[in-house]
């Protein structure tokens, strides 16, 4: 629940800074297209200006995309702010500040929310670690199914004891036996 408000939150920011410089993005870019293109094709192209700051800030986290991402990054920012003051009249430092401020706003976002994402699936790994063992600890264990086996049949007795001619199933068996067989111990003892 909390993990999704972060989320949501950082987004409704990024989305509400985005709704001012894309139109001023649009604005401008649409003044350099043929009357009553201007419109059409300028606000698809200030949206696509204003996500790719989000989406390259959000991808300079991975190795394997971080210099792609940070070239992006950086052309967009520039492309975005160039944009932005251009749509300004008055070139004055007030109005540049004013023209700056949502671009500049909207790539630290793209970076706070590739913070948020990266804690919040940092604290969604540790607690399945934790529910993982608990779980396991409150389930009953399963016994696995045995399968009966048959009952081996009694094998014949092949070995037999010299002393006492008793018959074994084994050897084993036998040279147990002959550890304490009496006839054998009588026979050391000189017993008859």
């Amino acid at each position: 629940m909390m993990t999704d408000l972060r989320r949501t939150s950082t987004l409704a920011i990024i989305a509400t800074f985005m709704l001012v410089t894309v139109a001023h993005v649009a604005a401008y870019a649409g003044s350099f297209e043929p009357p009553g293109a201007g419109f059409l094709l300028g606000w698809p192209y200030a949206m696509a200006v204003e996500a790719s700051i989000v989406v390259s800030a959000y991808f300079t986290r991975w190795k394997t995309t971080r210099l792609w991402a940070w070239v992006g990054y950086f052309a967009f920012v520039v492309a975005s702010g160039i944009m932005n003051v251009g749509y300004i009249q008055p070139h004055d430092f007030p109005a540049w500040v004013y023209a700056l401020f949502p671009t500049a706003a909207i790539s630290l976002l793209g970076f706070l929310y590739r913070q948020v994402d990266q804690l919040v699936q940092t604290t969604e790994r540790k607690r399945e670690r934790r529910i993982e063992p608990a779980q396991s600890q409150h389930q009953p264990a399963q016994q696995p199914a045995v399968q009966p086996q048959a009952e081996p049949e009694p094998a014949h007795a092949s070995f037999t004891c010299q002393d006492c001619e008793r018959e074994f199933a084994s050897v084993q068996a036998l040279n147990a036996h002959k550890r304490f067989c009496e006839q054998k111990v009588a026979n050391l003892n000189g017993k008859d």
